[in-house]
């Protein structure tokens, strides 16, 4: 019987047949081939919300998460042995590479998916570090502390963490578990009041064991006196006790100055909230009714908060809600236009308004001196490199240094390239990949060398030397520093560069030299700027140490051919390392830009999901 490659089939015919497919076929499906994968990935999945990976002891399970919660398992593997005979792209490998490798292929295989969330339930956290864009994750077991902040210290995308049991150690307040943005702690394992006071994430859910009534006193009296974070959206408390709860503290907190009754045209029915937020609320389907909530208001802001009492079977929970907007309508003007005001249209809120928005210094950053010297560290070290690579190449030029010498920066070059490749680079390649550019360098230089090399016979040495320069002045203008700026141009620094060492390379008279010297300089202008930039952020001191060595040898070196120049190259280095800086750090304090109504719009970049 003929098999027919089912990408080879028109997209109207695959599309019919992923919708005859259930999920766990097509899911499996995907593991057959990369291009099947590929044909698979054209379709997006509109129907799926998130994936759920539920690694336990011996079993992992892998499951799709569809907008009405409801979800479907697509595969179940046995941890030991991992069954990989039929998966032909993981054929080796840890166990945790091979379901760090599953995950990237569900990331890879849903990439066309909108806002598609990973969600991970692990009884071990300690494990799984390498795994990328987990937003929610859930414990079933216990977990010490220094464990779970080590895991949210490894995914950076995690906001919605859900822990089922006790959580060993002590939360410190600058620990990172307290800026998650919604956290579940099921299990009372730790002091309510001191955690509450000390998180900074919007929404909260805690279980208290005994004396949940004094809890929720100490609560809203913190939130009345300003104690917690403005990011705090949603508080959670349930206790379970099988007891029956104390209703006359009900009737307490609702006949307490700070509290009104619930008015309809003042408090919506609903809270609004996000849909991550009614996914977690979906054991409670009352949660968000407001019709029953009592009404605050705190005088320190006028922030707005409603408060909830339910009783369900086994459970006493409490609910405070901090609004994002006001429960009242303005009646003042407001400055936006999709909203129709009785104003007129040309009407800006009035000279009480105008000179509220004038504002002083809003976009200006303040640097200190220390970060000032090493931002011309990264300038100084440009320079010195281009510096070093005319005189190396005036040495070859006089025959004062022999080819050895070239040989010997040739080979340095290549060495940093790996280094840069194996230890500096964020998007490291594979050693094919690197071999390959390598190898293509070396083949384009080793071709045009010949052409470079007799390019400007015709045309005076002195034009040369100094279309050379202005040509690495250019460069030097359009360099990357590490500082982002409108002026950096990575094409235009590259090109000119490559042009000032073209121009340079046309005076000598071997293709040998001519080749290596060109392979030299395409490497320092291609990758010089990130190499450096990297080395700098990742190791600072070592930077410091390599740029001393590096500005003493360029001075060394230019003083074989004038003392005065390596004198006044020396003074350059001082007036620029130390002397601008200070100059920067002197005058900043006299900017004064002023910020009013007349400014555009700038659009700001919101954290919510």
């Amino acid at each position: 019987m003929t098999t027919i490659p089912l990408f080879r089939f028109p997209c109207l015919v695959q599309e019919s047949l992923f919708k005859i497919l259930e999920y766990p076929d097509i899911f499996q499906l995907s593991f057959c081939s990369e291009k099947t994968k590929s044909a698979i990935k054209k379709f997006r999945w509109k129907t799926v919300a998130g994936i759920l990976f539920h690694f336990r002891q011996d079993l992992a399970t892998i499951a799709l998460i569809f907008p009405n919660k409801d979800y479907k398992i697509v595969m179940e593997l046995m941890k030991s042995p991992i069954p990989i005979t039929f998966l032909p792209i993981f054929k080796k490998g840890s166990e945790l590479e091979f379901f760090v490798r599953l995950q990237r292929h569900a990331l890879d295989l849903f990439s066309k998916t909108p806002n598609l969330f990973f969600y991970y339930v692990t009884d071990d956290c300690t494990k799984f570090k390498q795994v990328e864009s987990v937003r929610r994750a859930r414990f079933p077991s216990d977990v010490k502390v220094e464990h779970l902040e080590e895991f949210i210290k490894n995914h950076q995308e995690l906001q919605y963490l859900t822990l089922d049991k006790q959580v060993t150690g002590e939360i410190l307040p600058t620990s990172n578990i307290n800026d998650i943005k919604s956290l579940w702690i099921l299990e009372p394992s730790l002091n309510f009041d001191t955690f509450l006071l000390n998180f900074r994430g919007e929404n909260v859910a805690l279980f208290t064991p005994v004396g949940y009534e004094s809890h929720i006193e100490n609560m809203i009296e913190n939130w009345l006196n300003g104690r917690y974070s403005e990011n705090l959206r949603v508080v959670f408390i349930a206790s379970k006790e099988r007891d029956f709860p104390d209703f006359g503290l009900v009737d307490k907190f609702e006949f307490m100055e700070y509290f009104s009754i619930w008015d309809e045209d003042e408090t919506p029915p609903i809270y609004e909230c996000d849909e991550v937020m009614q996914f977690q609320f979906s054991l409670e389907p009352d949660v968000f009714d407001c019709r029953e909530a009592a009404f605050i208001r705190r005088e320190l802001d006028g922030k707005s908060a409603l408060a909830s009492f339910r009783y369900e079977p086994h459970y006493f929970v409490f609910y405070v809600w901090v609004c994002v907007r006001q429960m009242t309508s303005p009646t003042g003007w407001q400055k936006i236009l999709y909203k129709k005001q009785p104003f007129p249209d040309n009407y800006s809120g009035g000279d009480a308004q105008f000179l509220k928005e004038l504002k002083k210094n809003v976009s200006v950053v303040h640097y200190d001196y220390r970060s000032a010297v090493f931002g011309c560290m990264n300038f100084l070290t440009h320079l010195d490199m281009l510096t070093m690579y005319f005189v190396l190449f005036l040495n070859i030029l006089h025959a004062n240094w022999s080819i050895n010498v070239l040989y010997t920066v040739f080979t340095s070059t290549i060495l940093f390239y790996f280094f840069f490749c194996e230890y500096l680079s964020s998007n490291p390649a594979n050693g094919k990949e690197h071999g390959r550019t390598i190898v293509t360098l070396f083949l384009f230089a080793y071709a045009f060398t010949p052409v470079i090399r007799t390019l400007t016979t015709s045309i005076s040495t002195d034009t040369i030397y100094a279309t050379s320069i202005i040509t690495a002045i250019l460069s030097c203008f359009f360099h990357d520093y590490g500082v982002k700026a409108p002026v950096v141009s990575y094409p235009t620094s590259v090109s000119s560069g490559l042009s000032s060492a073209i121009f340079l390379l046309s005076r000598l008279e071997d293709d040998k030299p001519t080749l290596l010297l060109l392979v030299v300089a395409f490497t320092l202008h291609a990758y010089g700027a990130e190499f450096r930039n990297r080395l700098f952020h990742v190791y600072p001191r070592f930077s410091s140490f390599a740029f001393c060595l590096l500005s003493s040898f360029s001075i060394y070196c230019i003083s074989a051919f004038s003392v005065e120049l390596s004198v006044f190259w020396a003074l350059l280095h001082v007036f620029i390392l130390f002397i601008c800086p200070l100059i920067l750090v002197l005058k900043q304090t006299g900017k004064c830009t002023i910020h009013g109504p007349w400014d555009e719009a700038v659009p700001i970049k919101s954290v919510k999901n």
